[in-house]
C-alpha cells in the first residue's frame, strides 16, 4: 500500500508505525472486506490496491466490489462482472510466484478492475493501469 507504483523507499520502524496509525482505517477495510485463505484474491498487493481506493470510491460501491470478488455467486448486475473478471484472473495466477513484476501485475489489474467498476464500466478485457489511479492522500498531487 505504501508504495503503490512508485519506487520502493526503505521506512524505518517508526515510520512504518506512523504510517500504519494514518491509514488505519483505509488497512482495516481491505482485511475486512478482503479475508485470508485464497491465494492470489488475499495477496498484498490485492488488498494494497483495495486499501487506496478507500480514499477515492464510495465505500458502499468498494464493499460491494469486495463482496462479489470474494463470492463471484453473488452476480446480480452486469457491472459485478467486472468484479468476477480479476477474480477469474486471480485465482488463476494465484499459485504463482510473489515477485515484483507478479504483484505490481495484480496490484495494477485490481486497481484498473476497481476504477472501471465504480465507474459502471463492464470490462470484457483486464489489463493492469501503468499509472496509481488512486493516490494516498498526502500524494494526491502527485496524480
Amino acid at each position: 500500500m505504501f508504495a503503490g507504483f512508485e519506487k520502493q523507499t526503505q521506512m524505518s520502524v517508526s515510520e512504518v508505525h506512523g504510517f500504519i496509525r494514518t491509514h488505519r482505517n483505509a488497512i482495516d477495510f481491505a482485511l475486512e472486506h478482503i479475508p485470508g485463505g485464497t491465494a492470489g484474491l488475499s495477496a498484498a498487493a490485492t488488498r494494497a490496491a483495495v486499501a487506496r481506493a478507500y480514499y477515492h470510491i464510495e465505500h458502499r460501491t468498494l464493499k460491494r466490489f469486495c463482496s462479489v470478488l470474494c463470492k463471484p455467486e453473488l452476480l446480480e448486475r452486469e457491472i459485478d462482472k467486472t468484479a468476477i473478471l480479476l477474480w477469474k484472473w486471480l485465482c488463476a495466477t494465484g499459485g504463482r510466484s510473489g515477485g515484483a513484476m507478479v504483484q505490481q501485475e495484480r496490484y495494477g489489474k485490481t486497481e484498473r478492475a476497481i476504477a472501471a467498476y465504480a465507474a459502471g464500466d463492464v470490462l470484457a478485457k483486464l489489463y493492469a493501469t501503468d499509472k496509481e489511479l488512486f493516490p494516498l492522500p498526502e500524494n494526491k498531487d502527485s496524480k
